[in-house]
């Protein structure tokens, strides 16, 4: 069994279980995904991935499976997977975990505890994203690709909060812009998405007046929400994506592999490892 401490919003889950998948032995272990640990923190989460994906019998979580795992609850509130040592699989020794290319062997219990974000490539991760893509629920993400020819997705929100996120500014923006209409020469339209338009207000006027030739409006989508984001962002012809790694998953679940611009850092000060084939980087 492999127990998974979920914490975070959608995309910090997603790499959880991108982790979870990655230590898992083909037909041998099951992976529980521990939902405890999304309301203990001041901006209390759900269990989003549950309205994104399938997951597949051998992968359950959510309150429904909490009673029937209360010890395995309680060892992750422990925090177990950061100090366990051998059957702890934490940020710190993932890595190690995936260049050795271990597998869980039958029977073996694993704890991970992490974000594991920053602990691979594309040459790890892109086997993992095989997997976890047929997983999309085709009726959450049934879509007509948005009116414009590129979407910029900006995240505000409780994700201002933290200094280690505040890794791209509006001038990013003005300079992902530029980049993206010179690899775009048709470029005419693009929407803005975003949870904050208080915040991203700002960043749309500098565009606007920077970009003068390109029709430029916040993104509509039919449902609303986190979900409606998501999908939107999934479909688009083109995008430009600050250090959110909700956008990022959004642009790695996109099967028709849409160029994307992207900052080069998810957490100031760390460089970022992992990139799509259809990602390329704007420093910040």
């Amino acid at each position: 069994m492999i127990c998974t401490r979920l914490a975070g919003g959608l995309g910090n889950q997603l790499f959880q279980l991108a982790a979870a998948v990655a230590m898992r032995a083909e037909g041998q272990s099951k992976v529980y995904l521990g939902t405890a640990g999304l309301g203990s923190y001041r901006a209390q989460r759900s269990f989003d991935m549950a309205q994104l994906l399938d997951l597949p019998p051998w992968c359950v979580g959510g309150a429904a499976q909490a009673g029937e795992h209360k010890l395995a609850d309680r060892l992750m509130t422990a925090r177990i997977g950061r100090w366990l040592l051998g059957s702890g699989v934490s940020d710190r020794n993932f890595g190690v975990r995936l260049a050795a290319g271990r597998r869980e062997p039958a029977a073996r219990w694993l704890w991970l505890d992490g974000y594991f974000q920053q602990c691979w490539g594309w040459e790890e991760f892109g086997p993992v994203l095989s997997t976890m893509l047929p997983w999309v629920r085709t009726a959450a993400m049934e879509e007509s690709p948005p009116a414009a020819d590129c979407l910029i997705h900006v995240r505000g929100g409780d994700f201002l909060g933290s200094e280690v996120h505040r890794v791209v500014d509006v001038s990013f923006y003005v300079r992902a812009l530029e980049s993206m209409r010179l690899q775009r020469p048709t470029l005419r339209s693009a929407w803005v998405v975003t949870d904050d338009r208080a915040y991203a207000g700002p960043v749309l006027d500098a565009l606007a007046r920077a970009h003068p030739d390109v029709d430029l409006a916040f993104g509509t989508h039919a449902t609303g929400g986190w979900l409606g984001d998501f999908a939107l962002l999934r479909r688009a012809p083109a995008r430009i994506l600050g250090n959110s790694t909700f956008s990022w998953w959004a642009a790695a679940l996109d099967s028709h592999h849409s160029l994307t611009l992207s900052p080069n850092q998810w957490t100031r000060g760390v460089p970022r490892r992992l990139f799509l084939p259809w990602e390329a980087v704007v420093p910040v």
